[in-house]
C-alpha cells in the first residue's frame, strides 16, 4: 500500500504545484474542461483569525473528467495582495495515497481549506483586502477555469 498513514504537508511533496509553478493550465469560459472557485465571495475576516475558505471544483463540459491526485487534499489556496504578490501559502496535512476521482458533467467537487494562524505557511494577515487564489492539486492536465475571491481582513476590536 504506497505511503498509507503517512501525513505530509502537501506543499512539501515535490509533485505537488504551487501558485508559480502549478499544472493548472490557463484556461478561458471556452476552453475549460474545469471551473474552480471559492464558494463565498467576499470572504470577511477578523484580524489575527483563523478562517475557513470553501472551495468547489465543477466539471463544466458534457463528458465525465477523470482526475489523479497524489494526496487526500485536493484544493489549497494562495493568498495574495490585490497586486498579486503571495504573502501566503497555507501547507495541510494531507494522507499520501493516489486517488483518481471521475467527474460527470455537472458534478462538483466540494472541499474546504483551513487558514490557521499559527500553522506552517500561515502568517496574521494584516487588515485590509487580499485576493485568494483557490489551486487545484491534481496532477492531470486539464484546462481549469479559476475564480478567485476577495478577502477583507478588518481589524479587531
Amino acid at each position: 500500500m504506497l505511503g498509507a498513514g503517512v501525513l505530509t504537508p502537501c506543499n512539501r511533496v515535490r509533485e505537488v504545484p504551487d501558485v508559480r509553478r502549478s499544472t493548472v493550465k490557463p484556461a478561458t469560459a471556452s476552453n475549460a474542461t474545469l471551473e474552480l472557485q471559492v464558494v463565498y465571495d467576499p470572504i470577511v475576516v477578523s484580524a489575527g483569525r483563523s478562517f475557513v475558505v470553501p472551495v468547489r471544483l465543477r466539471n463544466v463540459t458534457g463528458a465525465p473528467v477523470t482526475l489523479m491526485f497524489l494526496s487526500s487534499c485536493s484544493f489549497r489556496l494562495a493568498i495574495a495582495t490585490a497586486s498579486g504578490r503571495v504573502v501566503a501559502q497555507p501547507e495541510s496535512l494531507c494522507l499520501s495515497v493516489i486517488r483518481e476521482p471521475t467527474l460527470k458533467p455537472g458534478d462538483v467537487l466540494d472541499d474546504s481549506v483551513t487558514y490557521t494562524i499559527g500553522e506552517p505557511g500561515v502568517v496574521p494577515l494584516e487588515p485590509g483586502t487580499y485576493r485568494v487564489i483557490p489551486v487545484l492539486l491534481s496532477v492531470s492536465a486539464q484546462p481549469v477555469a479559476v475564480r478567485e475571491a476577495r478577502l477583507e481582513v478588518r481589524a479587531t476590536p
